[in-house]
């Protein structure tokens, strides 16, 4: 393996036109970059997967739309039907975000997504519109996920301090624990929406088939906030994970990654450009400015 650095803002700038020779439409591809950039940052080896599972990414995109219902007033249930993070998961924090802002607090239950090593970096969005996440989840069995992602597990995000704050559960996931945090992390006492989350736990441990990704926000205390968020006895369960440093050293440094996946990522792009001719050469000004 021949080991590369590649800056963040080369990955920035070449992956929308790579996800578009993939079938995604310009503004689905445009978001998504954002959430590649930064679990390469964050993880690494996430490039690795636009290689390594090209067709089951491109052929997500002519899947049938996802499918989205009401389950209550703070809930929803999304069957991505096969689909990729880079499509489904951003609308589902922004059905999170909005069930967070008008209620108080909000739960996504994302079911058959493929893709869970942007999980953290879509808690990361949440967690920079000022909501505090705890995503539950269990990856498909066919999902190729980087070698510190786990999974099966549970990850908190918090807004806190002008950063985001990651705290990764060292255990399988436990209602009981999940919300008693919650509960202390909410600005108010019904913060929670206590059946999503009793039910996320029980299909990630039941080995149900399919995927399972249950997103919960609520609205983070002033102590939280301002980086006073108490653990107590519960912080054993919890292990920080600093991932805004590593993002940082990485728009600093760059990102180290084989060789042949930034190879790769070109190479898609190029699947994008219009074929060369004289006449499209003389349009372009070439040879003239």
């Amino acid at each position: 393996m021949t080991v590369t650095i590649a800056a963040m803002s080369e990955i920035t700038r070449v992956a929308p036109w790579s996800l578009r020779a993939l079938g995604y439409s310009f503004g689905i591809a445009e978001r998504a970059v954002r959430f590649l950039a930064w679990a390469e940052a964050a993880h690494g080896q996430m490039l690795r997967t636009l290689r390594t599972r090209e067709h089951q990414i491109g052929g997500s995109t002519g899947l049938p739309p996802a499918c989205r219902m009401r389950e209550s007033r703070r809930a929803w249930r999304v069957d991505a039907g096969g689909k990729h993070l880079f499509e489904v998961g951003p609308p589902a924090i922004d059905l999170l975000t909005c069930d967070v802002r008008t209620g108080g607090a909000g739960h996504v239950a994302l079911i058959n997504a493929i893709g869970a090593g942007l999980l953290a970096g879509l808690c990361d969005l949440a967690a920079r519109r000022l909501i505090g996440c705890i995503a539950i989840f269990r990856s498909g069995a066919d999902d190729e996920l980087p070698d510190d992602v786990a999974s099966l597990g549970w990850l908190a995000a918090l807004p806190s301090e002008g950063r985001v704050l990651f705290l990764r559960g060292t255990a399988k996931p436990d209602a009981a624990i999940i919300l008693s945090l919650i509960r202390s992390w909410s600005v108010q006492v019904d913060g929670v929406y206590e059946p999503g989350i009793r039910e996320d736990v029980r299909r990630v441990l039941d080995g149900l088939p399919g995927a399972h990704i249950g997103l919960s926000g609520f609205r983070p205390n002033p102590a939280v906030i301002k980086g006073q968020a108490l653990l107590d006895a519960r912080a054993m369960v919890l292990h920080p994970v600093d991932y805004a440093e590593r993002v940082a050293t990485a728009f600093r440094s760059g990102v180290a990654m084989d060789l042949v996946d930034l190879v790769h990522l070109y190479e898609l792009e190029k699947r994008t450009w219009a074929p060369t001719s004289e006449r499209s050469r003389t349009q372009a000004g070439y040879g003239k400015y």
